[in-house]
């Protein structure tokens, strides 16, 4: 009986490890991406329409320098971080360093403002991402 159980206990262990192996050199399906999950480091991230020159044109066209930024001379930088979602939108946006009231504000209309992004990718598949982005307020002198 104990000869019985070892190896009924041997063959069960056996089954679970194949289990594993199976279960982690499947292909991912899109059942196994949750809506809800953020990937901070995609396969390939997020991208403006037209890539990085688009959006630095995009961004010259689009930028207001808040008058009260310009009237006190505020020049620097505000950092947002927003999430990109599955279909390229845009979401979550927060101010992770803040120049003045008035200048995130307008990084953060910019950010809401833009067309729709293409989509991050990880292992193929359509994915939600982390961005963060700086925002810079300089002053023509």
């Amino acid at each position: 009986m104990k000869k019985f159980l070892f190896l009924l206990s041997i063959m069960l262990f056996s089954t679970m490890l194949v289990s594993a192996q199976v279960q982690a050199g499947r292909e991912i399906n899109d059942q196994d991406y949750n809506d809800e999950q953020i990937y901070e480091k995609p396969d390939k991230i997020a991208q403006f329409p037209g890539g990085m020159d688009a959006y630095v044109r995009w961004m010259s066209a689009n930028f207001q320098y808040p008058e009260k930024a310009l009237r006190d001379n505020v020049e620097g930088r505000v950092l947002l971080s927003f999430i990109v979602d599955k279909k390229g939108f845009i979401n979550n946006i927060k101010v992770l360093h803040s120049l003045s009231p008035e200048c995130d504000k307008e990084a953060v209309r910019m950010v809401k403002a833009m067309p729709r992004w293409f989509a991050a990718e990880h292992q193929g598949h359509k994915v939600n991402c982390r961005y963060v982005m700086p925002v810079v307020f300089k002053l023509n002198k």
